[in-house]
């Protein structure tokens, strides 16, 4: 096996037993009699609604590319920083800096944040149309659906579950306006830290696989991030 897994996943377009120690209590939920009690590892009692973990699972644990299932969900372990280029207007920037504000809020134990060099950063958030995006990223030229997409995003793991880099395409000729740009770039950072999957349930989720215009996290995200990433 190779030392990194690469994980491919075309988004927009998409269409149990989980790790307990990957979920903490939800304190809305603790006196709600249709929730479920698990252990971690470490004996600490948590608690979530059965929906909520079933949808987790359809999210982290899956992708829209194979039928396989991981057993431990991926997320960023430290830092992430987020260098955008390729050709931003002034509110796809705005939009993007939204976002980062949003998840500083839900996230504790990593910031995001935006750097202005690429060697900095462990995200990269591209503009544009197809063939400027290939020209920067060549390896990507055999994924088919690319030039169709209207985002995508590519993480790379290691094998202690870690993502440690990703890389987002918003293909600007393929969105129908603004707030399709603001969608996409919502949708496709927020899957490049780890949720891999599109849902077909929650039509109110970022996750959703079929149409819709998410601009702010609704309350089944913000749970899902705070599951991945507030151990």
């Amino acid at each position: 096996m190779r030392k990194f897994l690469t994980i491919v996943i075309v988004c927009f377009f998409v269409t149990l037993t989980l790790p307990k120690k990957f979920f903490r209590e939800f304190d809305k939920l603790i006196n709600n009699p249709n929730s479920e009690n698990v252990a971690d590892d470490y004996g600490h009692k948590m608690v979530s609604d059965p929906e909520t973990l079933e949808y987790f699972e359809e999210i982290t644990l899956k992708n829209e590319l194979n039928s396989r299932v991981k057993k431990i969900p991926h997320k960023y372990k430290r830092d992430v920083k987020i260098y955008i280029y390729g050709d931003p207007e002034d509110y796809m920037v705005r939009e993007i800096m939204d976002v980062v504000s949003d998840l500083n809020e839900i996230i504790d134990p990593i910031n995001i944040s935006l750097v202005k060099d690429k060697r900095e950063s462990n995200i990269t958030v591209f503009f544009g149309g197809y063939n400027s995006f290939i020209s920067n990223n060549p390896d990507l030229s055999r994924i088919q659906t690319l030039k169709s997409c209207e985002g995508f995003f590519t993480c790379k793991s290691n094998k202690s579950n870690e993502i440690k880099s990703s890389r987002v395409f918003i293909n600007l000729p393929k969105q129908d306006g603004i707030d399709d740009v603001r969608d996409v770039i919502r949708e496709e950072i927020t899957q490049s830290l780890g949720f891999f999957n599109d849902g077909t349930t929650h039509p109110e989720s970022c996750f959703y696989e079929g149409q819709n215009k998410v601009f702010d996290y609704p309350e089944i995200d913000v749970k899902l991030i705070k599951m991945l990433y507030n151990e």
